[in-house]
């Protein structure tokens, strides 16, 4: 039975006191999100996401929340990391000695890596938009992300690849990732496992994001002989990969984690997206489960001029959910309060938003279970092909 969903999350800020009450104490919460530089094509949404909760939480109810050690008011302190590491480590540092702050959320790999060791020294959790499986290692730290990792978006990609492959010789395979940690994070787990299932790895390149051409990479592949080749990038490089690709008559399967895909790629990419296979840790927006309206009417409530958004806007608006349910449990204004109390979170349901997510003392990845789906040019959506479970390390 899923022990938490979006109504209580909606209502958790719902109280029976007046919300301008002056004597209710204040605690803070940090996001360090990618609004300019690479990524911040998908950063920019997921920041939004997170920031609309927080700003909804504001308006509709003074920000004040009910907890296990009192009522307090929430508020948000963000700032653009501009994806680079060390300004997120400033950020960080900042947040904690003039805020105070008692949670984080944060967003890419390599900023990630950089805060481990200050995240544990402070005591503050921080909930990652990077699946990267060394931000949990080792474990019980103070790292936490709401997917599996990008470890086994890879891995069930590659699954798919290989229940598709029509040919009587193992299919040939390339890798193409930006060129940070982000990027490189499932290489090697990706090389391992296509060896396992005695697959030809034919390449693996790196695509930045500021690139405007790619013809260079595909004509590689193409004299390789790629049949089926894996982002792990964000939108705007890979829609540049297609376009080129389809150019030069690269006939390939493209597959991509989470980040590649999704609606803004249809928008960048248009009819050369189509057919591009992606996993989503949360829902696309035309997805119909209950908690979509909720996410639908932030969106309309504060960007009325934007139409469609990808899943990572969601995924921030979940993530915000899930430390805010932590907050809720917290035995005490702390980040080490917090953290034991995300500890505690079981088939969290976000009203379908995701799968469920459960964390536990040495369990700092959410779910257990990723999307499937197929980006159709022609009806300008994501068709779902499946809920996955891989049984994998």
């Amino acid at each position: 039975m899923r022990t938490a969903s979006l109504l209580a999350l909606v209502i958790v800020a719902l109280i029976s006191a007046p919300v301008w009450a002056q004597d209710v104490p204040t605690v803070k919460i940090g996001a360090i999100v990618t609004y300019t530089g690479p990524t911040s094509d998908v950063g920019a949404h997921y920041g939004d996401g997170i920031r609309d909760y927080f700003r909804w939480l504001a308006d509709e109810h003074g920000g004040i929340v009910d907890t296990n050690f009192g009522r307090v008011r929430v508020e948000l302190v963000w700032t653009d990391d501009q994806y680079n590491p060390q300004t997120a480590l400033t950020a960080l540092r900042r947040f904690v000695s003039e805020d105070n702050i008692i949670g984080a959320i944060t967003w890419g790999t390599g900023a990630n890596l950089a805060l481990m060791d200050e995240l544990n020294r402070v005591q503050v959790p921080a909930l990652s938009a990077s699946f990267h499986r060394g931000l949990l290692d080792p474990p019980g730290q103070y790292n936490f992300f709401i997917s599996t990792n990008y470890d086994n978006h890879m891995r069930v990609l590659i699954d798919y690849a290989v229940s598709q492959h029509k040919g009587s010789q193992p299919p040939r395979i390339a890798f193409s990732v930006h060129p940070s940690p982000y990027g490189r994070s499932p290489l090697e787990a990706g090389r391992t496992y296509a060896e396992q299932l005695g697959l030809n790895v034919v390449a693996s390149q790196e695509l930045p994001a500021d690139v405007l051409d790619a013809t260079g990479q595909v004509l590689e592949l193409r004299r390789a002989g790629a049949e089926y080749v894996f982002f792990q990038n964000v939108a705007q490089p890979v829609s540049v990969f297609l376009r080129d690709a389809r150019r030069q008559g690269l006939r390939a399967q493209f597959l991509g984690i989470h980040y590649a895909g999704g609606e803004e790629l249809l928008h960048l990419a248009g009819r050369n997206a189509d057919g591009f296979i992606t996993t989503s840790a949360a829902v696309t927006w035309d997805t119909d489960v209950p908690g979509i309206e909720f996410v639908k009417a932030l969106n309309a409530r504060y960007h009325p001029n934007v139409a469609v958004r990808p899943p990572h806007y969601t995924q921030g608006v979940v993530t915000a959910m899930v430390l805010m349910e932590a907050v809720k449990r917290a035995s005490a204004p702390t980040g080490a309060a917090v953290k034991d109390a995300l500890e505690t979170i079981k088939d969290f349901d976000a009203g379908g938003l995701t799968p469920p997510i459960t964390f536990g003392p040495n369990r700092h990845w959410g779910a257990d279970s990723l999307y499937l789906y197929r980006l159709d040019a022609n009806q300008n959506r994501l068709v779902f092909l499946g809920e996955f479970s891989p049984n994998y390390e």
